[in-house]
Order: structure tokens, then C-alpha cells, then sequence
């Protein structure tokens, strides 16, 4: 399923956000949810590691509700907000019977691609150069 062919349901609760795909009033069986897990760092040591433990989930809220206490810049973005500090640590759990294709972006930033969200010259040139060689474009 495309992402521009059916509008998207998004609904949060204090744990999660589930997302369901709508036409109108009728939803499909489809389902996402997205979870945000508290775990511990893992070292930055070039080398493969398996999933830390999760050790609970991240409150999420809308930034709306929170619109008098943010600056502006990040009223702007819309979105959700989740509470951590900079020592902390996080994965995303993805859960669904259903395909689903996601792009993450993290401070406006692709989090596979390290690419920004609004494409500019090098990134254009960069998949260019990939489609070019025939080679995978991963993002």
C-alpha cells in the first residue's frame, strides 16, 4: 500500500502510538503501533551488539497539549514529544501483521540515511550516483 493512497488514523495513547490506515469512516485491518523502550547504552565501539534489554516504555504526549511551555521552533514541527535525558537510551519497537513502510526521522534527519528530511543538492547527487552504479538506494 502506498503512503499517498489511503489517509493514515494516528492515535496515541501515554505508551504508544498506534496507526491505522482509513477511508473515511471505515478502517482497515491493518495496524501499527510504535513503541518507544527505556533501555541501557550500548557501547559505540564499531561492532555489532544484540538488542539490549527494554526496560519499560517511554510516556509519549502530543506537543500541542504542551504548546505554552515549548519554544516556538518546536510548536511548529507538530508532532510527539518524549521525555528523556541525554544519558538515556532508546529502541523503537515496531509491531504489525501487516507491511508497513516507515521512514524515521529524528531532528529532521533520515535516522538510516543520516540524510536531511528536505532533500538538497548533495543527497540528490548521492542517489543519482547510486541509481547510475544500479546499486541500492537504503534509506
Amino acid at each position: 500500500m502506498a503512503t499517498t493512497d489511503v489517509p493514515l488514523k494516528v492515535e496515541l495513547d501515554s505508551r504508544r502510538i498506534s496507526v491505522f490506515p482509513s477511508l473515511g469512516e471505515r478502517l482497515h485491518r491493518q495496524e501499527l503501533d510504535i513503541s518507544f523502550q527505556r533501555t541501557v547504552r550500548v557501547a559505540d565501539n564499531h561492532e555489532t551488539n544484540n538488542l539490549p534489554p527494554g526496560l519499560g516504555r517511554f510516556p509519549i504526549y502530543e506537543v500541542k497539549d504542551y504548546s505554552e511551555k515549548l519554544p516556538p521552533s518546536m510548536i511548529a514541527k507538530v508532532g510527539f514529544l518524549l521525555p528523556m535525558y541525554q544519558r538515556e537510551a532508546m529502541w523503537i519497537r515496531f509491531k504489525s501483521h501487516s507491511p508497513f513502510a516507515i521512514k524515521l526521522y529524528i531532528g529532521g534527519v533520515n535516522a538510516v540515511s543520516s540524510e536531511p528530511a528536505r532533500e538538497i543538492g548533495r543527497s540528490m547527487m548521492r542517489r543519482f550516483n547510486l541509481l547510475e552504479k544500479r546499486k541500492s538506494i537504503q534509506d
